[in-house]
């Protein structure tokens, strides 16, 4: 493939999946990203898969094996009545796949201003979101509907058939383009983490307008995953940088806050956080009492542990997840598991090989997790895709210098 091409498609690809809206039941950045892998990959036969590349196909592959199994023998009347929920969930795991074959096969081999672009890119796509969260608040969520899809069907009958979106924001919690809350937290965080990774000892006005965009775009979205998550960001940019150089984003953050606080209803997991945090009490604060005594995660955990605890029950179990590892546990049980955490400990293999720096890594493996602590993140809509692929983009520009 002509290398002009490979620049193209690998500009375009940040609009069309940060901004994939849904055209009936489709999502366009699923087709984009299905689209595009068969061409990379198709026009590069030629080229010897590496050992990253063959690890990370190699444990999804196992993992959609099993999952199917396990559905197939030991779940088979759900597989069989919820065939549409079975082929939602394999294409995320799926997807994992596309990632993989995405940087492999076009990224991987482009120049570092290409990949600096594609950061860029990114950054520009979530300073737009930001402005997209304040049109919704003067016009109304309306505005945003292409983007979602998801109507609840809880046993409560007072939200029953609303969006999940129009319920975060009757609560305060702003998405923008993404479907969930921890997702468009996570992906502030990651936004922040790539800004902060890139800044020296200067700071023009453009890099300040920037920070403030992002910050103010994260507060907006009502996420604990944000708040711990930009934190630690700063915490780990002073160590680096200690003061005066950092004084600027600390003053720029505290002021950023008080608008935010003076003109908006905060969230009641934000007041939480504010008015009832105990420190004895922080894990249940953060995770929203996922993990607390009788919690549906953990009745699932010991259900399917009771049923199969080897593989799991298979894709379609379980209708959806607040925890990533309950999903995997569901689907492939223990063996699934170890094969997800072979996927991203290959993903922190590549990142290391590109000699980013530990304070990154460890900023990068916090995000993860207090992500997935959310919701299933690396197989999550657009913020799995980007979380993989624009890390990577990051690490790889900064080791080409």
């Amino acid at each position: 493939m002509n290398q002009n091409i490979k620049k193209t498609l690998a500009v375009l690809t940040v609009p069309i999946i940060f901004f994939g809206f849904y055209i009936g039941s489709i999502r366009t950045d699923q087709i984009w990203l299905i689209f595009l892998s068969i061409i990379v990959f198709t026009s590069n036969l030629n080229l010897p898969l590496n050992r990253n590349f063959l690890i990370g196909v190699g444990s999804i592959l196992t993992f959609i094996a099993v999952g199917l199994t396990s559905a197939f023998f030991l779940n088979n009347e759900v597989f069989s009545q919820q065939y549409l929920l079975v082929l939602s969930q394999l294409e995320n795991y799926l997807s994992l796949i596309f990632i993989l074959i995405i940087w492999t096969f076009l990224l991987n081999n482009l120049d570092a201003l290409v990949l600096k672009k594609f950061v860029d890119l990114f950054i520009f796509c979530m300073c737009t979101n930001t402005a997209l969260i304040f049109l919704s608040l003067y016009f109304g969520i309306w505005i945003l509907e292409p983007f979602y899809n998801s109507i609840i069907s809880a046993d409560r009958y007072e939200i029953r058939g609303i969006s999940l979106q129009a319920l975060s924001f009757s609560a305060g919690r702003h998405t923008g383009v993404f479907t969930q809350v921890f997702e468009a937290g996570t992906a502030y965080v990651l936004a922040l983490l790539f800004f902060f990774d890139r800044l020296r000892d200067q700071y023009p006005m453009r890099q300040l307008a920037v920070a403030v965009v992002l910050i103010l775009g994260g507060l907006m979205t009502g996420s604990k995953v944000f708040v711990f998550g930009s934190s630690l960001l700063l915490i780990c940019y002073y160590i680096r940088h200690p003061l005066p150089s950092t004084a600027v984003f600390w003053l720029l953050c505290a002021f950023t806050i008080f608008v935010y606080i003076n003109n908006f209803e905060l969230p009641w997991q934000y007041r939480r956080l504010l008015v009832d945090f105990d420190f004895s009490k922080a894990i249940d604060v953060f995770t929203s009492g996922r993990f607390s005594e009788n919690s549906s995660i953990l009745n699932g955990f010991a259900e399917v542990n009771k049923l199969n605890w080897f593989s799991g029950l298979g894709f379609g179990y379980i209708r959806d997840s607040d925890f990533s590892l309950y999903e995997v546990f569901a689907i492939s049980g223990a063996l699934g598991i170890f094969l997800y955490i072979v996927y991203f400990l290959n993903l922190l293999a590549m990142l290391m090989e590109c000699k980013v720096s530990y304070l990154f890594v460890l900023n990068f493996i916090v995000l993860v997790i207090m992500g997935s602590i959310a919701g299933p993140l690396l197989t999550a809509n657009k913020i799995g895709f980007f979380l993989i692929v624009v890390t990577l983009c990051h690490s790889k520009a900064l080791s080409r210098k």
